[in-house]
């Protein structure tokens, strides 16, 4: 079965923001907007600014 993909949207980014911030784990976020746990975590990564504060604005660039 074929899986489809899509990216991961500016209103999901708000999302993982404020679960990150609310103290949720990366595993209750992924399943909270239906996702991997992987692609969560590849974004918190490439949005992380030098003091592991999560930026979904930077991500819009």
């Amino acid at each position: 079965m074929r899986r489809t993909y899509s990216q991961i949207g500016f209103d999901e980014r708000r999302k993982i923001a404020r679960g990150r911030t609310a103290g949720l784990s990366v595993a209750v976020i992924a399943e909270k907007l239906g996702r991997r746990r992987s692609t969560i975590y590849r974004e918190l990564r490439r949005a992380l600014l030098s003091n592991d504060v999560y930026c979904f604005a930077q991500t819009r660039l």
